[in-house]
């Protein structure tokens, strides 16, 4: 009788040590240098770039932020992965997010391996890897008041809040006002676009034909694989914290430090559509974007830090997973239970 009891509470104990472990297994994971890299949960993913404007570095450090903004961080709040939200929906990685990859041939490039699930994936947010705090306004008086200071609170930079799922006809008016040969500001990029999918000529795609797909509901679009976002320092908007954010576009990366508007490179040459890297800010023709984006209201948008687990916990790739220390320490607690537990049914089978 004793050896059932034992050998049951031994299996509970197992059952509870491996749905722990998997909940640790199963969080985002940063490689040695700290950067994202996606959980084995994650499905599919899109490469994206961001060029990082030169003027959102900082040499100096803080507390809680010790690189300062000499990298690019990315954050998002839905979806797999998923960071912290200010509503507690996802209690994932704080804000600034996760540190993303860096492309070592050129200089502030960097690129994230983003989870693609367009249905959950909440739009993402470029910054310079620093919590810059929150400020307030008190509403009677005017008093500014910041969490950390305002130096702090201006040298973090990001930008606003961006789309990861895909573009259609009506998304964007850039692409939408492309190729606009008659001034009537509609452009002839999807009509190309969708020619190419339903036809046998392939050439408009260029590289890119595997980010072009039929819509059932909105007709030829594209996702962002191998794009590029890049900031454009004219444009900005402020979100419902007072913070700047940046407005910019997703444009087709050839992978030799030149990118353009149009997904087949020998095209967007022939029409001037193609900009380098080094570049300080996009020359690329389009129509003007006269209306940026309205000040976020989502309470889950971005710039507002919300509490995170600690993040210390290593796995055997080398790799630190983003789960909670203190689930770490249950599943090490749990586990010298069941140590435990097998000690003792060894020790009553040889009495």
């Amino acid at each position: 009788m004793t050896k059932r009891i034992i050998s049951i509470l031994l299996a509970v104990v197992l059952t509870f040590a491996m749905a722990a472990v998997a909940v640790v297994s199963a969080s985002a994971a940063v490689d040695a240098n700290g950067a994202y890299v996606p959980s084995e949960t994650v499905k599919e993913t899109v490469r994206v770039y961001f060029l990082m404007p030169k003027a959102w570095y900082s040499e100096k450090t803080y507390e809680g932020s010790p690189e300062g903004g000499k990298t690019a961080g990315v954050y998002w709040w839905g979806g797999p992965d998923a960071c912290g939200s200010i509503d507690g929906t996802s209690v994932g990685k704080k804000w600034p997010g996760y540190k993303a990859q860096v492309d070592t041939a050129y200089n502030d490039l960097y690129y994230v391996d983003l989870p693609y699930a367009p249905e959950e994936l909440s739009p993402v947010v470029f910054n310079n890897f620093l919590d810059g705090g929150n400020r307030t306004v008190d509403p009677d008086t005017g008093a500014v008041t910041f969490q950390f200071n305002e130096e702090r609170f201006l040298k973090a930079q990001q930008t606003t809040n961006i789309t990861t799922s895909y573009y259609s006809e009506g998304d964007d008016a850039f692409y939408d006002g492309l190729l606009d040969d008659d001034g009537d500001g509609y452009g002839e990029f999807w009509t190309m676009a969708d020619e190419a999918f339903n036809g046998e000529d392939k050439t408009f795609f260029g590289n890119f034909e595997s980010n072009f797909f039929m819509e059932p509901d909105w007709g030829i679009s594209m996702k962002f694989d191998n794009m590029i976002y890049v900031v454009d320092p004219s444009k900005t908007s402020e979100n419902f914290e007072g913070k700047l954010t940046y407005v910019g576009e997703w444009y087709f990366y050839y992978g030799d430090g030149t990118y353009g508007s149009l997904p087949n490179k020998e095209m967007a040459q022939e029409v001037g559509f193609v900009n380098e890297l080094t570049a300080p800010a996009p020359i690329i023709p389009g129509p003007d974007l006269t209306n940026p984006p309205a000040p976020a209201t989502d309470p889950t948008s971005a710039s507002k830090p919300a509490a995170s687990p600690d993040e210390t916990v290593t796995s055997d790739n080398n790799a630190i997973q983003t789960g909670a220390v203190s689930t770490a320490i249950v599943v090490i607690a749990i586990l010298a239970i069941a140590g435990g537990a097998v000690v003792i049914t060894r020790k009553r089978r040889y009495e």
